[in-house]
């Protein structure tokens, strides 16, 4: 299933439940379209029950007739109760398939969604909604609309019977609805608005939850001992955001109360109206009864039911908006796809006067930026904090193309590349890399989705991977080797040091088609012998490849053909690690600042 990018509403839900699971909407509406007629046959079977009871009591009618108003009345009872019991049966077999398709719906989009709205704290907000209610609301509205349709036929079969009794005693009735639907309106829109303005709220609440629960944050837990200090955000956070739904569950409750008294009013006047023609015999006992029942229970309806209903209702449809504010999202072309498993060979990538300022921000971080780098040849990037180090690895991976100037591939612009080209081409590393609590094989071989069935041949790319990035000794270390869980989530799962998941992501990297490797801090998680024999064996990890290594420690840039030194978001200096010594500039500075601590 495909969100399309449209204007979305309520009405939506129909057609999205109808596509998801079609049983499950037809059943659904078949019940609540009886759940709608069934009062009013209740009401004419109680009438008719009770009618035929008292001319049986006072001899006006033969026992044997008491028969069929009893399986009319018994018969409804049943398909209320037993019938219903069978339908939400089918209900709970469906609303696994139901989530499961609407959650892989909002996934692909997600997928496919321009990086910008990655980084903005809003566009975060607004996908954290979408995805955590689309499987309740969807179901929730299409259940509403239906509700609302078994609601208007129980007032109409009602306003009917009533009116084939008194005609104008229908209208008391109808002029309770009216304020009530006003009231539960204005109930849902303030709800939902409320419930937008708590989300950063429940967001911080969960994330200090996490701090508090997690076992990454075990160790400076236990060191620091801040377990009362977080306990304290915490709690400043969810009371904020519960007392916030408190005061609008408060003026919900107050408004149905007031709708209450309104119905209990209307009650008492429908059963003053029906009084007179009960006694002179135009409306039988029966039916006294009945209309009289039916009425008490369809205003209790109204006070509460309708309130909810409508409440529901408004909170669906501001969801609605929100959904199609989230499908309205750039996208990048072909973010979604595979890499592509036929690539040009590279050649060449040239910067040319690159300047680059984030999404929602002024200050540029490359500023008229031109470098060039070339197949087969090893460079180093290096420079101080926020100098644009990463922010060219992410203009290279295609995660931001808002830039201004040229980057060319085989002087081609890199744009007019397909995403998926550009994914097959270029590898990176990143500081901030992923954990991810699969088996070690499946950990790797992520780095090359096109083989992630596990093959001979790609097992054996993993283990040559593994091999070349130094985790043979992890490897033997685990009790299953490569098809060991990582982390703690599968039973019989084992952890790794955090070398050791450095060393994992750098095998993705190195099991990649990639041409270009972008290794950002690769090392910053090993220690120093680690560090040494990887450096070490670095012309074996990058023979035939082009490499750009990003490092704060520059001892490791003498293997580099070329460093780049940047500074303000431009390059400074560029040449080897000889060159840029002898020139006695900016590197050469960096580099004895940091030497200076070691002698």
């Amino acid at each position: 299933m495909e969100l399309p990018k449209k204007k979305y509403t309520i009405w939506d839900s129909m057609w999205m439940v109808f596509r998801v699971v079609p049983l499950a909407g037809v059943v659904h509406v078949l019940r609540r379209v009886f759940g709608g007629i069934q009062p009013t046959l209740m009401l004419l079977a109680t009438a008719k029950f009770i009618d035929t009871a008292l001319a049986v009591v006072a001899g006006e009618a033969a026992r044997s007739e008491i028969w069929l108003p009893i399986f009319f009345v018994c018969g409804l009872l049943f398909l209320d109760h037993f019938v219903y019991a069978a339908i939400d049966l089918v209900m709970m077999r469906t609303q696994q398939k139901r989530n499961r398709i609407l959650n892989l719906a909002v996934i692909d989009k997600i997928s496919r969604l321009d990086y910008r709205y990655i980084e903005d704290q809003d566009s975060a907000d607004l996908v954290s909604r979408v995805k955590k209610k689309i499987n309740g609301d969807v179901w929730s509205c299409f259940d509403v609309l239906l509700n609302l349709v078994s609601m208007a036929l129980n007032i109409g079969g009602v306003l009917a019977v009533l009116a084939a009794q008194v005609w104008w005693a229908g209208l008391a009735l109808i002029g309770v609805c009216i304020p009530l639907f006003w009231i539960s309106y204005k109930s849902g829109k303030e709800s939902y608005q409320v419930s937008k303005e708590t989300e950063k709220l429940n967001r911080k609440s969960s994330y200090l939850c996490g701090v508090m629960t997690e076992r990454e944050t075990v160790e400076e837990r236990a060191m620091f001992r801040y377990t009362d200090a977080m306990n304290a955000l915490w709690e400043k956070a969810a009371l904020a955001a519960w007392r916030a739904n408190a005061r609008i569950g408060l003026r919900w409750w107050f408004r149905a109360r007031i709708g209450s008294v309104a119905t209990v009013v209307a009650s008492g006047i429908i059963a003053a109206i029906l009084m007179k023609p009960t006694i002179a015999g135009a409306v039988t006992v029966g039916m006294f009864v009945s209309l009289l029942s039916a009425c008490f229970e369809l205003n209790n309806k109204l006070s509460w039911h309708l309130c909810n209903l409508i409440d529901r209702a408004v909170k669906g449809g501001e969801f609605f908006k929100d959904l199609t504010a989230f499908c309205a999202m750039d996208e990048a072309a072909g973010g979604a796809d595979a890499p592509a498993e036929t690539l040009p060979p590279f050649e060449r990538l040239e910067f040319k006067d690159v300047t680059f300022a984030y999404p929602g921000t002024e200050r540029p971080i490359l500023n008229n930026l031109s470098f060039t780098i070339e197949t087969g040849r090893h460079y180093a990037i290096v420079g101080a904090n926020g100098a644009g180090k990463t922010t060219i690895a992410k203009l290279v991976c295609g995660l931001y193309d808002n830039y201004s100037g040229e980057i060319l591939l085989n002087g081609r612009d890199l744009r007019s590349y397909s995403y998926a080209e550009r994914k097959g081409l270029f590898s990176s590393v990143f500081q901030d890399f992923a954990r991810y609590q699969l088996t070690l094989g499946e950990n790797i071989r992520l780095g090359d989705v096109l083989s992630m069935d596990g093959g001979g041949a790609a097992a054996g790319r993993a283990e040559r991977a593994a091999a070349l990035v130094g985790l043979t000794p992890a490897v033997e270390r685990l009790s299953q080797g490569f098809d060991t869980p990582l982390g703690k989530i599968k039973e019989g799962g084992q952890d790794l040091s955090g070398g050791e998941w450095q060393r994992v992501a750098m095998a993705r990297t190195v099991a990649s088609r990639a041409s270009l490797y972008i290794l950002d801090e690769p090392t910053a998680a090993l220690d120093p012998l680690a560090e040494s024999r990887l450096y070490g064996e670095f012309a074996e990890l990058s023979r035939g490849k082009t490499t750009v290594f990003i490092s704060h420690r520059l001892g490791s840039t003498r293997l580099a053909d070329c460093i780049l030194v940047l500074d303000n978001g431009a390059v400074a200096e560029a040449g080897t690690y000889d060159e840029l010594m002898a020139a006695g500039g900016l590197y050469a500075e960096m580099f004895e600042a940091q030497r200076s601590w070691y002698i």
